[in-house]
């Protein structure tokens, strides 16, 4: 697939549709725990936002299931049919087959993804909870009580990181941290590509297409390496050796073209 045409495809999964669910996520966790921090915070206090953050991220995960479950096989059927179009063979009616069991392993993966980004959000709570718990006990300690202005202090300085930080999903290994929407918003991009070319390796399949290209761009990260190679996707071509397949890393726009002509 082009680039045009991955553009389109990204067009049609709504992702913007998605990232709603996880901003108002975001906006209601952020909301739980600072309505929470406006008094002496509790361990009984504590636990129940914490229960109240939770149910959030359920209502979400409902909401998240049903994207993936009204995107993913629109998407790989879409490609499918791009696909088959772009080497003048028949368009497929439907998902069958193994490509039913494809789209359902792509779904899964994608979902444990999302998942993980969500529970990421109770830790972060749980996290802020605790540190501003211990900065009231502390303030405690230090006056011999808890004064009004005490606690307001330490629910304006909650407040102002989560402005400026939002919940973290993910720390990846270089210890980047992921804010929520920003991490929902990198999956999303990487899970269609990664559905466009599992469908487009899948469709090669169909057709006995063993060739394909890497697409190119001008990328200027570990990507360049990749554009415009071209690979044997079983092996057993003469002329043509394997490779690596894209997605390359996060957020990668790397697509494959089929080269029926080479094979």
């Amino acid at each position: 697939m082009n680039e045009k045409q991955i553009r389109q495809l990204i067009a049609t999964a709504d992702v913007p549709g998605l990232l709603e669910v996880f901003d108002q996520l975001g906006t209601k966790a952020r909301n739980i725990v600072l309505d929470a921090l406006q008094k002496r915070l509790t361990d009984k206090d504590k636990r129940k936002a914490i229960a109240l953050v939770k149910a959030a991220v359920e209502t979400a995960d409902t909401s998240m299931k049903a994207w993936l479950l009204k995107t993913f096989p629109t998407l790989y059927l879409s490609v499918m049919k791009v696909v088959s179009k772009n080497i003048d063979e028949p368009q497929p009616d439907g998902i069958t087959g193994i490509h039913k069991e494809a789209v359902n392993a792509l779904m899964e993966d994608s979902y444990l993804d999302f998942a993980s980004g969500m529970q990421g959000v109770v830790k972060s709570a749980t996290h802020t909870l605790n540190d501003a718990m211990r900065q009231q006990i502390r303030a405690q300690i230090v006056a011999g009580e808890l004064k009004g202005d005490s606690v307001h202090e330490v629910a304006d300085e909650v407040e102002q990181l989560l402005k400026t930080q939002g919940f973290t999903a993910l720390v990846d290994r270089a210890g980047r941290k992921w804010e929520l929407t920003r991490y929902a918003d990198m999956l999303a991009h990487t899970h269609i590509m990664k559905a466009a070319n599992d469908a487009t390796v899948n469709r090669a399949g169909d057709f006995n297409i063993d060739i394909v290209e890497i697409t190119s761009h001008g990328a200027m990260d570990v990507c360049g390496q990749y554009e415009g190679k071209i690979f044997s996707l079983s092996g057993n071509s003469e002329n043509y050796p394997t490779g690596a397949l894209p997605p390359y890393h996060p957020n990668c726009r790397h697509s494959i073209i089929l080269r029926p002509d080479l094979s």
